[in-house]
């Protein structure tokens, strides 16, 4: 995917949009491959401090009304803080830190949104589905609300390993 392509994927004609919870989830819930190249492009343009006010908010959303896993929920708060920490790197401009937050949203993207590592079993019909941990998490929420019995099994979404955890020792205090 060419970073054209992505910019009309997230419903924006230039980085500087990139100011909605909407954008980031666009990206990262996309049915496609997405290139790290075309995410670095889109994110050079990306204001940063924004950007990881996005990765907060889309992390707590996903987080709050997920199935019950502790390992996939620490997975995914470790994930929430590599990619705000990598983000603050890059508005710091660190060298490097804005392609390896491209490699790590293009990976993240990959085992979240495209890897069937998640099984879904529908007992008002006796069917079952291997589904991503995005469609677990999206159909545990729509089964909520109408009320139908099924069971999660998201344990496969947890061979997911945070490629790198960068926290400087300014930002924990």
């Amino acid at each position: 995917m060419k970073k054209e392509e992505l910019m009309n994927l997230i419903d924006i004609e230039s980085g500087e949009e990139f100011t909605y919870f909407e954008n980031l989830a666009s990206m990262l819930e996309a049915d496609e491959s997405i290139s790290a190249d075309s995410i670095y492009e889109v994110l050079s343009e990306v204001d940063m401090h924004v950007f990881s006010e996005l990765v907060e908010s889309y992390f707590f959303d996903i987080m709050e009304h997920m199935p019950d896993d502790i390992d996939v929920y620490n997975i995914l708060e470790a994930e929430k803080r590599n990619l705000i920490a990598l983000a603050e790197s890059a508005n710091k401009n660190e060298e490097g830190a804005l392609n390896r937050l491209a490699d790590e949203i293009e990976r993240f993207h990959e085992h979240f949104s495209l890897k069937q590592n998640c099984e879904i079993v529908n007992h008002d019909d006796a069917t079952s589905a291997s589904v991503s941990l995005r469609d677990a998490i999206y159909d545990y929420r729509i089964s909520k609300l109408s009320k139908e019995n099924r069971d999660y099994d998201i344990s496969g979404a947890s061979d997911y390993e945070i490629s790198e955890y960068i926290v400087s020792f300014g930002d924990l205090s």
